[in-house]
């Protein structure tokens, strides 16, 4: 029989699991769902709506409400109800608040934290050189691979895009460690912060993805809401004189915009169909992860461009808009406002870094559905699980 001990083993382990393999694998990143299910089902007794913050509870209604529009759109589904699986990442969130929160009071103390910490920052760093070194050699020393792209660094999973909005996430985050790296010099020498920030910065710069970009440095103001909010207004007014001046000024930057013209159409015809997708089912949408499938048909039929051209929105407000409806699009935007501000209210470490990262998703969302895939809905999942964690001193 399970005693309590024992599960909070199983959620360490799951945390392990996912400090390795966020950069590094995605199917190994299945087994952070594999420990962390028996801890859910131990706890689930004492799930309780009236203990859960506005976050918590339109993350899970939004859950739900993905769960409803793939079972109401079945006369559209060719998949069956295969794409509730998907619902796991959200709703595990949620119901695994309560055995970490268990686990990090009785079991993972403040070595056990360092511990995964360094490791995050380890296997971080390992990706991107694992990255760096297949786009200069033509194979990925760890996989033995080929690069996924001759001019664009892809990590370790071998796709850019997903590796560099995750990235941008990463370097949020740890933007907002070096502002207040006087509360995190008792969990690693500083010098390593620094250090892991440089290169991640060049690694990230080699994706060359312009999304992921506009995220990080939209975020960048806001690693200093918490030590002066006069700071984020003259910070936001910086990024734009910086940006524009790298635009005009150095001719890599400028071509990352503007030589995309294809991938820029491309992103506007997904657009403008996944609205009409909502225009004809604006209360629940086509279903989750429903748009891909029905976009070109969608674009036939209103004769929008790049019909050639079938995926997601490229968007993760107008995907959810178009495969939810009206009340997961709201309820989604929901969770992202009162997560945001339930950050801005916590008093400690985690709010500052939490804050810069959830901007960054925001923002670089707006060219991206980062939330429907897996690598960068993991990261912001596992990071959304942490923020509602209540760290005591050990």
């Amino acid at each position: 029989m399970l005693k309590e001990n024992h599960i909070h083993k199983l959620v360490y382990a799951s945390l392990w699991v996912w400090v390795i393999g966020q950069f590094m694998s995605t199917s190994l990143l299945a087994g952070f769902h594999i420990f962390i299910i028996l801890p859910i089902l131990f706890t689930l007794k004492h799930f309780s709506f009236k203990k859960m913050s506005k976050s918590q509870l339109t993350f899970f209604f939004f859950s739900i409400a993905c769960l409803v529009s793939v079972a109401v759109n079945q006369d559209i589904e060719s998949r069956g109800f295969s794409p509730m699986t998907k619902v796991k990442y959200y709703l595990i969130a949620v119901l695994a608040i309560l055995p970490v929160q268990m686990a990090f009071d009785k079991f993972i103390d403040t070595d056990k934290r360092k511990k995964l910490f360094k490791t995050f920052l380890f296997f971080a760093s390992l990706a991107g050189l694992a990255g760096l070194i297949a786009l200069w050699s033509g194979v990925n020393p760890l996989t033995f691979k080929k690069a996924c792209h001759v001019e664009r660094n892809c990590g370790m999973a071998g796709m850019y895009m997903n590796y560099a909005h995750s990235l941008g996430y990463f370097m949020s985050a740890m933007l907002a460690l070096l502002v207040f790296r006087e509360e995190i010099k008792k969990y690693i020498d500083l010098k390593w912060i620094y250090l892991v920030f440089a290169f991640n910065l060049f690694a990230f710069y080699m994706t060359f993805t312009r999304g992921a970009w506009l995220g990080f440095l939209a975020a960048i103001p806001f690693v200093f809401i918490k030590k002066n909010k006069n700071l984020v207004l003259g910070g936001l007014l910086g990024m734009i004189i910086i940006g524009a001046m790298s635009f005009f000024f150095i001719p890599k930057v400028h071509d990352t915009f503007m030589n995309r013209q294809t991938s820029n159409d491309e992103r506007v015809g997904s657009w403008r169909a996944a609205i009409k997708a909502f225009e004809e089912r604006p209360i629940l949408g086509y279903g989750l992860l429903n748009f891909e499938p029905h976009s070109s048909e969608l674009k036939v039929k209103y004769n929008l461009n790049n019909a050639y051209f079938k995926g997601h929105a490229h968007n993760i407000f107008l995907e959810f808009l178009a495969t939810t409806g009206a009340v997961g699009f709201l309820l989604f935007l929901s969770w992202i406002i009162f997560w945001f501000i339930e950050m801005y209210k916590r008093p400690e470490l985690v709010g500052a870094v939490m804050l810069p990262v959830i901007i960054s998703f925001a923002v670089s969302g707006l060219t991206q559905s980062t939330f429907v895939l897996a690598d960068n809905t993991f990261f912001i999942t596992a990071f959304y699980l942490l923020s509602q964690i209540r760290f005591q001193q050990t």
